[in-house]
């Protein structure tokens, strides 16, 4: 009995020596392989000491020693069938853990709820990440949208009184001679962007604002650019000739043989 009892242990020596050579053959450790595994490092010893055979249930003495061996590259399911042949009676037999046993079951545990709460954690950072991602890449686009919708719309509205165009009004016919200067008066209805040119230089050009009457005097000409005609009204000389149109006019011409509008 104790011939097959020394065999026995013999054996399982020579299954860690095998353990030991594979792993040294990788240059591995215990504290790599501990990590990668999840099998605490002392029950790594122990399996290539060929100890924890005898200090351990079968149950997980085949577990750990098959999950041992397919991470070192060996023969995973032959070992644990040549390890199930050496103790057959302690296939079925009940034991409690020992000490280490019980340290290596919970350290296997926590090793794998740490993982997966690590993981869990980065899944959630990774979502929260892409979804703060994708509202910028939208906040953009939807900029974009409405920079461009206010371009359109500026445009249009910047378009819009050159296309409404001005309703020429008829003006009455005047005749100024040549030794009396030409004394144009302009009065705002309300606020409107004026150029004025007189004798073909440009007075000003800038927004009159509501009740302004202003008076000018020129030798041969006056040219007006008004944004909104119906916003003034002229004298000329002090003949009353109301307001020039509506719309924009693009140059009104005052001369001493009358109104022109181009």
């Amino acid at each position: 009995m104790e011939a097959e009892s020394r065999n026995t242990k013999s054996s399982f020596v020579n299954i860690g020596e095998r353990l030991k050579k594979a792993r040294e053959a990788k240059s591995l450790t215990f504290e790599r392989i501990q990590k990668e595994t999840h099998v605490h490092s002392s029950v790594l010893s122990a399996l290539e000491d060929g100890t924890f055979y005898s200090s351990s249930t079968a149950t997980y003495a085949k577990s750990f020693l098959k999950k041992y061996a397919a991470y070192l590259g060996l023969d995973a399911e032959a070992l644990g069938r040549e390890y199930a042949q050496l103790c057959p009676a302690r296939e079925t037999a009940v034991k409690k853990p020992d000490i280490d046993t019980m340290d290596a079951i919970r350290s296997d545990i926590v090793s794998k709820v740490i993982y997966f709460i690590s993981a869990a954690i980065i899944l959630i950072a990774v979502i929260f990440f892409l979804s703060f991602i994708w509202k910028k890449i939208a906040s953009v686009f939807s900029g974009s949208k409405t920079v461009k919708a206010a371009s359109v719309a500026r445009s249009r509205r910047a378009v819009s009184p050159v296309i409404s165009s001005t309703k020429k009004k008829e003006f009455p016919k005047i005749s100024i001679p040549k030794n009396v200067p030409l004394s144009l008066v302009i009065k705002v209805k309300e606020p409107v962007l004026v150029q004025l040119k007189r004798d073909g230089v440009i007075l000003f050009e800038r927004v009159l604002p509501k009740g302004t009457i202003e008076s000018f005097s020129a030798n041969n000409k006056f040219e007006i650019f008004i944004r909104k005609a119906e916003a003034i009204e002229l004298t000329l000389n002090g003949q009353f000739l109301g307001t020039p149109g509506k719309g924009v006019i693009k140059e009104l011409e005052i001369t001493r043989k009358g109104i022109k509008i181009e």
